[in-house]
């Protein structure tokens, strides 16, 4: 083996090496949104099998259907890149039901690896350029998420989405002009992915470790920030103090005999939200429970956002959306349809 196929060895796998390593910290990552963390580590798992096809495949010349099972992985990027995005915007999101359909093409081409053609012929360029369209139109619905989202409270958190759904697209990009030849350096994919993957490392352990640095003097362990917020959770249900548009974190916290501080890290820990968009959760399902009400039905939206505790209307809209993906409006016409 020459010095530059050493040196390009290596530098394609340490990316398979470092997408498992992160992938494998967000399975054992007990903190923060732990849905989000299982679908972002099966993405790096999912995107880490498809690489490492690719150089396993450079150097071990593998058998069609061992690189059926590698395309078997790409099928599954786009359904958990989604998926992260709606676990990460929309706190009462899970991934139950018909969801589970978006795996159903992944399956069934791991299922029909020793039979789906995989060379050089026209039946293999077209079973490729499936799978590559089936990528891209995930990444353009995880895209429209972002949109949708722009507007909400925790913009680092739509930043890092986007970011992601960018990079997952440039590695799209980077097999398709790899595929058409444009790239005629076929470990490309897996020397870019390496970067890549390096580079959202940094990016998202740096926000881990700052959330863990944030509250490293604190005497504060999970059990006690798990019992705060089951305090505040019972204060909402029988004094609805959410309701109160002004509401703070300090008042709050006086309420509880607690420290501000105390209560942000709980909040930030066991919810994994901010003060305002953990309140605003509550404020979304007053409001829908007020549109559901048919005494309700002529009420205004206006009226209705602000018996929920929420300050104005934009505020309102953008919250109940990201919570709901509809509109008040639209949630209202929909509830009084279905009943």
């Amino acid at each position: 083996m020459t010095l530059s196929r050493e040196i390009i060895a290596v530098l394609s796998n340490l990316g398979v090496v470092q997408g498992l390593f992160l992938a494998i910290y967000l399975l054992l990552l007990k903190r923060g949104n732990r849905l989000a963390n299982f679908l972002l580590a099966m993405l790096l798992i999912s995107l880490t099998v498809r690489v490492g096809k690719s150089v396993f495949n450079h150097y071990l010349d593998l058998h069609s259907w061992q690189r059926n099972l590698g395309l078997a992985g790409f099928l599954m990027v786009g359904p958990f890149l989604f998926f992260y995005g709606k676990a990460l915007f929309y706190s009462k999101w899970k991934l139950v039901g018909k969801q589970y359909l978006h795996f159903v093409p992944a399956l069934m081409y791991a299922a029909g690896a020793m039979i789906i053609p995989n060379s050089s012929n026209t039946a293999s360029y077209l079973s490729y350029s499936l799978v590559l369209l089936q990528l891209i139109g995930y990444c353009i619905l995880s895209y429209r998420l972002t949109l949708t989202t722009m507007h909400q409270p925790g913009q680092d958190l739509l930043l890092w989405y986007r970011r992601l759904v960018w990079g997952v697209s440039s590695v799209w990009l980077m097999y398709l002009l790899i595929f058409l030849r444009t790239i005629p350096f076929y470990m490309a994919g897996a020397i870019f992915y390496s970067i890549l993957i390096y580079t959202f490392s940094y990016l998202l352990l740096r926000r881990h470790v700052f959330q863990l640095q944030k509250y490293k003097n604190s005497t504060l362990n999970d059990q006690d920030t798990s019992g705060i917020l089951e305090e505040v959770e019972q204060l909402f249900k029988t004094k609805k103090l959410f309701l109160k548009n002004d509401l703070t974190l300090s008042e709050m916290a006086d309420r509880l005999s607690i420290s501000h501080r105390a209560l942000s890290q709980a909040i930030n820990q066991q919810a994994g939200k901010n003060f305002s968009e953990y309140i605003n959760t509550f404020r979304v399902e007053e409001a829908k429970t007020l549109l559901k009400d048919p005494d309700m039905a002529g009420e205004k939206i206006t009226a209705i956002a602000f018996d929920s505790g929420f300050r104005n209307l934009t505020s309102f809209n953008q919250a109940f959306k990201a919570n709901t993906q509809l509109t008040p409006s639209q949630f209202r016409k929909q509830f009084l349809k279905d009943s």
